[in-house]
């Protein structure tokens, strides 16, 4: 038997007005993905353990570690038995890129294993596939993070483009997550909820503050990431979906955030900040949903590393 054993990073995408296209890799929480082939078995199996894996499927065909697997097994002819165990470290539906972090390990596993030296765009693009599972469609953004790490930009034309940024390294997340039922398939309704076409005005609005964020990631200027984290088509669409976002943002930018925003398709939400104030930015979020009758927890981590190698046992055929 050949294996290894991957590390995968949550993320949060979207970043405000980057729909789609923004995502930044996290330090913590993580999924840990190990990968078995024996090369005279037929089978492809999922398991899945860890936070929130009775909630998880563990059929191949709805898993998205498994539909992953499956589009490397026939994109490069691939033979023998596969086992996928999946621990899960990031917990399911609570828009922190979980499913994208298990798409993410799983990719990066296979091309370990079998050493296909694939470029980040064609991992990206494999690991994509996993996410018509949980999303119903393809969005790289979270997979792209939970891949490259640090600050990554998704252009899809023929054929996907990623740019990978590192972030300014003082750079802190609080992430808030609010107790609320959210439905199957999360994001999948999360994103029905948005508008099919937005004003040439509000397009203005989206693409300049978008362009200002990404110029930050690249000049290394927490300030420009700030300001350009405003969004008025996306959050204020999915903020119906979260019970006390209006009250958690306004107590989070009264305490000192830099930036407030849903974290993906929520309900965890996000805001930045430094190392002086992040304590006070969470506790201060926190309690703005306890104002608003709604329960919710936190934490304070940093922009983090993609997927790495934890462990393997790998024997190339000369």
């Amino acid at each position: 038997m050949q294996k290894v054993v991957v590390r995968a990073p949550a993320s949060t995408a979207n970043l405000g007005p980057g729909f789609d296209c923004f995502a930044l890799a996290l330090e913590n929480p993580y999924d840990k993905i190990t990968l078995e082939w024996q090369k005279d078995g037929e089978h492809l199996s999922v398991q899945v353990s860890g936070v929130g894996a009775q909630s998880i499927p563990k059929e191949v065909e709805k898993n998205c570690g498994g539909v992953v697997a499956k589009a490397f097994i026939q994109r490069f002819d691939l033979k023998g038995g596969f086992k996928i165990l999946i621990e899960k470290g990031v917990p399911p539906a609570l828009g922190l890129g979980s499913s994208a972090a298990t798409c993410a390990g799983v990719a990066f596993a296979f091309n370990e294993l079998f050493g296909l030296n694939l470029s980040n765009e064609e991992l990206v693009e494999l690991a994509a596939l996993g996410e018509v599972a949980s999303a119903g469609t393809p969005h790289a953004d979270n997979v792209s993070a939970s891949l490259l790490g640090g600050f990554t930009l998704v252009v899809r034309e023929e054929k996907i483009k990623v740019l990978r940024i590192n972030p300014p390294p003082t750079l802190l997340l609080c992430v808030i997550v609010p107790k609320i039922p959210t439905p199957e398939r999360k994001t999948e309704v999360a994103r029905r909820v948005l508008p099919s076409s937005v004003s040439l005005k509000d397009m203005v609005w989206q693409v300049s503050h978008a362009s200002l964020v990404a110029a930050g990631f690249a000049l290394g200027e927490i300030q420009h990431i700030a300001s350009g984290m405003k969004d008025i088509v996306v959050e204020k669409a999915r903020s119906a979906l979260i019970p006390g976002f209006d009250l958690a943002k306004e107590e989070a930018l009264k305490s000192g955030a830099l930036a407030f925003t849903i974290s993906g398709a929520g309900p965890s939400v996000i805001a930045l900040s430094t190392k002086d104030n992040a304590q006070r930015v969470l506790d201060s979020s926190i309690n703005g949903f306890l104002k608003a009758g709604v329960q919710a927890t936190g934490f304070v981590t940093k922009a983090g590393k993609g997927c790495t190698l934890l462990d393997s046992k790998i024997t190339r055929e000369e």
